[in-house]
């Protein structure tokens, strides 16, 4: 898990500085660890052990984050994570940025509008969070749009390690979220990129779906 303990004693300078890049670092980390957790992160879960002291570090690290009085909206830890878990009121809400769009075999669109604005499109209509639409496009553009970046057999071995019995159900569940996201179109772009193979990306379908009840 991070480590935030030292996140909480910011100096009086650090202080009046404005928002520290650091703890704004630890924070996103933090919020990956969540996300990546299921559900069973300690933050989401009152009786586990370290559920009060996951809660101290991510209000230290929130307070670092933000010194000064003025905070920006939403301004509590918990309207932070509700709004990040929540899909915007329109797609142009998504705060995501592609680098690359790749439509289709020898064919791609640098930095495209159109491209950007077809994703958040299919990203809202099937209600997908801020922070899941955040996961996909980031996934995309680390990876870069390369068809050879994800190993296949590699994604489902890891799989097979994390869901063990629960594979084949978890596995439909996230082609079901694909189906939803964009169809047909969505599921070719998920072909010709690195998107298809990428557990990280597999996963966070699977739990679209579940929070979907799809």
């Amino acid at each position: 898990m991070t480590d935030v303990a030292s996140s909480a004693g910011a100096s009086p300078a650090e202080a009046s500085s404005g928002p520290q890049p650091d703890a704004l670092a630890q924070i996103e980390a933090m919020k990956g660890e969540i996300m990546a957790s299921g559900g069973k992160h300690p933050y989401h879960d009152p009786a586990h052990p370290e559920h009060h002291a996951t809660i101290a570090r991510w209000n230290a690290l929130w307070e670092r984050a933000y010194p000064n009085p003025v905070q920006p909206e939403p301004s509590t830890p918990q309207q932070v994570w509700d709004h990040e878990n929540a899909a915007p009121e329109t797609p142009e809400g998504y705060d995501v940025e592609l680098r690359r769009v790749r439509l289709a075999e020898n064919e791609s669109i640098e930095d495209a509008a159109e491209g950007l604005a077809i994703v958040r499109d299919w990203m809202h209509s099937a209600g997908m969070s801020r922070i899941e639409a955040r996961t996909l496009v980031e996934r995309f553009n680390e990876l870069g749009g390369d068809p050879n970046r994800a190993d296949p057999d590699r994604a489902e071995a890891t799989l097979r390690g994390l869901w063990r019995d629960e594979y084949d159900a978890n596995l439909a569940a996230a082609n079901r979220a694909a189906d939803r996201v964009g169809g047909e179109p969505f599921r070719a772009l998920l072909r010709e990129t690195s998107l298809g193979n990428d557990p990280f990306v597999i996963r966070t379908f699977a739990d679209l779906a579940k929070r979907k009840g799809w």
